[in-house]
């Protein structure tokens, strides 16, 4: 009866604190490393990408305490990280960014669209010797959210199920998605032909 719905929602609640907790410290880790990179190497971009740093330390602190965020804050969050990953990559990434000048948008989950992104530079780029891909693109339809994500990989390319997919962060972002948006969001993943692909939508109200 009631007894049982409360607890599972209490169940529910301390499982989503969980996720969102283990998102923190695997994002800050993959920043430090670009950063000390980019010291390594006397970059002049620095000063710059220690700023940008600085701005998404603070949507980590303070945004990502609340259960919902505006669309603008989570893509000026995802702008920020992929100038941050330009600046380290240089020449041998190419990027192709097609995002919305939303200022506001709908409400939405913190992180649930940064950490595809994030996923794409992370296990992509990283891991592909000489020129890379990431392609990113984001659209707006009346209350849902549609986004792909595409990058480069080398080695053995299997198709993954949405439940399949590499890394804490794409674990942490499906288990998300279970919880906060039942029945409300689509999810493909799947690799082929050397290309990883993430395309989500998702219905924010």
């Amino acid at each position: 009866g009631r007894q049982k719905a409360e607890a599972e929602l209490k169940l529910k609640e301390v499982r989503l604190r969980m996720l969102q907790g283990q998102l923190h410290p695997h994002f800050l880790f993959n920043m430090l490393n670009n950063l000390y990179g980019l010291w390594m190497e006397n970059s002049a971009a620095t000063p710059d990408v220690i700023l940008k740093l600085s701005s998404m330390l603070d949507f980590m602190l303070y945004e990502c305490n609340q259960t919902k965020i505006s669309l603008g804050k989570e893509i000026r969050l995802i702008r920020d990280f992929i100038d941050l990953e330009i600046l380290r990559h240089d020449t041998r990434l190419f990027c192709d960014i097609k995002l919305p000048e939303a200022n506001h948008g709908p409400q939405v989950a913190p992180l649930i669209f940064f950490t595809f992104i994030e996923n794409a530079f992370k296990h992509g780029v990283d891991k592909t010797s000489g020129e890379s891909f990431v392609k990113v693109a984001m659209s707006l339809k009346g209350y849902s959210v549609e986004m792909i994500v595409e990058n480069s990989v080398t080695g053995s390319c299997q198709p993954l199920s949405a439940n399949g997919g590499t890394g804490i962060g794409l674990m942490n972002v499906n288990e998300r998605l279970n919880l906060l948006y039942p029945g409300k969001y689509s999810l493909k993943i799947e690799c082929i032909n050397g290309v990883f692909s993430v395309c989500i939508e998702l219905f924010t109200d």
